[in-house]
């Protein structure tokens, strides 16, 4: 749970440092429509089903 709460906080600072108001620049309210973004959601949600079932299950296992 750290990890996914250290990398998702590092995530959002880069958010609000790249995407901050600034004059001249203007948002784009259409949807991205590049393949990339799809693999990286997946290897996200790859990554946090590991982080989470994988290295909970054997101590879960260990407790029965």
């Amino acid at each position: 749970m750290a990890l996914l709460f250290i990398g998702w906080g590092i995530f959002f600072v880069y958010c609000l440092f790249r995407f901050r108001a600034r004059p001249g620049h203007a948002a784009l309210y259409t949807p991205v429509k590049a393949l990339a973004t799809k693999y990286i959601e997946g290897f996200v949600l790859v990554v946090e089903v590991v982080l989470l079932f994988g290295l909970s299950t054997p101590v879960w296992l260990a407790t029965r």
